[in-house]
C-alpha cells in the first residue's frame, strides 16, 4: 500500500471519531440523542384519555340499553315463574272442585235438598263482570191407566177409566247471581201449566258472620216444609207425590209468597223461619194445589183470589230444624196458619201442623219416612175442629247403575172423626236411570186402598219418561 492510500484511512477514522463526538456532547445536553433519518417513538398517551365526548356517551347509552334488557330479562323469568305458580294453583283449585263433585256424587238429604236449581248445571254458565246466568229445565211425559175394581156404591166395577199420554211438565229454569255471588235470583216456569206460565221467582242472599251462615229467600216459592215438597219434580223419587200431601185437604202448601231466613250455627244444623200469606182458606175448603200452583187468579165460589197478594192481616209462620249425620237427615217441620173462614171472612181459623222426618241415603240406598199431623180449629163457635194425619214410607236400592227397585207406602187420615176416608196407597216400581238423573224413566204400579171402606178401589199404573238434559 501506498503512502497516499494510508494517509486517507488515516482521515476517514479522524472524522468518524470526530463525529461520534459531537454526538456525544449533543446527548449529554437535549437527554437525547437526534439523528438525521431516525427520531425515537414516544410512548403512545392513555386510551381513555383519547377518547371523545361522543364516544363516551355511546358507549353510556349502550351501557343503559343493556341495563334494560337485563331488567327485561329478569321480569320475563319472573312472569314465567308467576305463570307456573299460577298454572299449579289452578290445577290445585280443579282437583279440589272434582274432589267436591265426587264427594256430592250421592244426592244430598233432608229438608230442602234438591230443591229447583240446586243442580251442578250441563251447559256453561254464561258469566259476566255483573253476574251469572245459567239455564236449567226438566221435561216429563207421562202413560197413565186407571183401572176401578169396585165403585162407591158397591157395584162391581173393573172398568178401565183413563188411558192416556200426557205432557206432564215442561218447565223452564233460570238462575244465577248479580253483582256477587252471594246476591243469587231464580225463576221458574212451567209450558204445561194452562194456567198461568210463571210459576217461581225469588231473590236470596247468603253470607257468613263468625262462622255461622245466613241465608234469606224473597219472592214466590215452595217453603222448604216436609221433605218432599221443596224438592225438584225430577227428585221425586217415584212419579207421584205422597198421597198426604195431595189428598182432599191435603199437608200441600205449594207455591207462598214470602221470605224465609235460613240460620246454620254449624255445617250440621240448619234452622229455617219463614213468614208467608200462607193459605186464603182452610184446605178443605179451597184446595191448595188449585189456589197455589200457578200465579193466576182463580175464581172459587163467586169469590176471585190470586196468591201474590192476600188481604188477610194475619200472617203463616214456618219452622223447621234439619239436622245431617252424614248419609242420614233428621228433621222436624211446624206450621202455624190463620186462614180466613170460609164463611164468614171477618173471622180467621187457625191451622198449626208438622211432624218428624227422616231420611238416609248414600247413593245406593234410599230409605225416607216421614209423619204429619195437623189441627184445624175453626174461627166461628159452634164449629168442630178436624184433626187430620198422614205419613208415608219409601224405599228405593240401585241393583246396578242402570236400574232401581223401588217401594211405597202412603196413609192419610183427613179427618179422624169421620168414616170411610182413610186412604192407603201402595206402590211398587222399576227407575232406568239411562243417563244419570238426567233422563230417566220410571215404571211405577200403584193401588189406592180405601181402608175404612174397600168400594171405590182404584188400580193405577203410571209410565213416566224423564228427561233433564240441561239439569
Amino acid at each position: 500500500m501506498t503512502r497516499n492510500g494510508l494517509l486517507c484511512i488515516l482521515s476517514l477514522g479522524l472524522a468518524l471519531w470526530a463525529f461520534d463526538g459531537r454526538a456525544l456532547a449533543q446527548s449529554g445536553d437535549d437527554k437525547e440523542a437526534k439523528f438525521d433519518g431516525w427520531e425515537k417513538k414516544e410512548k403512545p398517551a392513555d386510551k381513555t384519555d383519547e377518547k371523545k365526548p361522543e364516544e363516551k356517551a355511546e358507549k353510556k347509552a349502550e351501557a343503559k340499553k343493556e341495563a334494560k334488557e337485563e331488567a327485561k330479562e329478569a321480569a320475563k323469568t319472573e312472569t314465567t315463574e308467576a305463570k307456573e305458580e299460577t298454572k299449579e294453583e289452578v290445577k290445585e283449585e280443579v282437583k279440589e272442585e272434582v274432589k267436591e263433585e265426587v264427594e256430592t256424587t250421592v244426592p244430598p238429604t233432608g229438608v230442602g235438598a234438591l230443591r229447583p236449581g240446586e243442580h251442578a248445571p250441563i251447559l256453561p254458565t254464561v258469566c259476566t263482570r255483573y253476574g251469572s246466568l245459567t239455564l236449567l229445565g226438566v221435561f216429563q211425559t207421562r202413560f197413565d191407566t186407571n183401572l176401578v175394581l169396585d165403585y162407591a156404591d158397591g157395584t162391581d166395577g173393573d172398568t178401565l177409566t183413563k188411558l192416556a199420554f200426557q205432557f206432564h211438565r215442561a218447565r223452564i229454569m233460570l238462575k244465577g247471581h248479580v253483582l256477587n255471588k252471594n246476591l243469587t235470583y231464580f225463576f221458574q216456569g212451567d209450558a204445561a201449566n194452562t194456567f198461568s206460565f210463571v210459576l217461581d221467582m225469588f231473590v236470596g242472599y247468603k253470607f257468613e258472620m263468625a262462622g255461622q251462615k245466613f241465608g234469606v229467600r224473597v219472592g214466590r216459592f215452595v217453603p222448604d216444609f216436609s221433605f218432599i215438597m221443596p224438592r225438584n219434580t225430577a227428585d221425586l223419587s217415584a212419579i207421584n207425590y205422597p198421597v198426604y200431601l195431595t189428598g182432599a185437604g191435603g199437608f200441600a202448601l205449594w207455591r207462598q209468597m214470602g221470605v224465609q231466613m235460613d240460620y246454620a250455627p254449624i255445617d250440621e244444623l240448619t234452622v229455617r223461619f219463614g213468614v208467608f200469606n200462607g193459605l186464603a182458606n182452610d184446605p178443605f175448603s179451597l184446595p191448595p194445589a188449585t189456589a197455589y200452583m200457578q200465579m193466576a187468579n182463580i175464581n172459587v165460589g163467586g169469590t176471585t183470589i190470586g196468591n201474590w197478594s192476600d188481604n188477610n192481616k194475619a200472617k203463616d209462620f214456618m219452622l223447621t230444624a234439619n239436622y245431617k249425620m252424614g248419609d242420614l237427615s233428621l228433621g222436624l217441620n211446624t206450621w202455624l196458619g190463620m186462614p180466613l173462614n170460609a164463611a164468614d171472612a171477618t173471622e180467621n181459623d187457625l191451622i198449626f201442623m208438622g211432624g218428624p222426618g227422616a231420611e238416609y241415603n248414600d247413593g245406593k240406598m234410599h230409605i225416607i219416612g216421614e209423619l204429619m199431623f195437623r189441627v184445624l180449629d175453626y174461627g166461628p163457635d159452634g164449629a168442630d175442629s178436624i184433626i187430620s194425619m198422614g205419613g208415608w214410607g219409601h224405599f228405593g236400592y240401585r241393583v246396578t247403575d242402570l236400574v232401581e227397585v223401588i217401594g211405597r207406602l202412603d196413609w192419610y187420615e183427613p179427618n179422624l172423626d169421620a168414616d170411610a176416608d182413610m186412604l192407603m196407597r201402595v206402590t211398587a216400581g222399576a227407575h232406568l236411570w239411562i243417563e244419570k238423573k238426567h233422563f230417566r224413566i220410571l215404571l211405577n204400579l200403584f193401588s189406592d186402598i180405601p181402608l175404612e171402606d174397600m168400594d171405590n178401589r182404584n188400580i193405577g199404573l203410571g209410565f213416566q219418561t224423564q228427561f233433564a238434559a240441561l239439569w
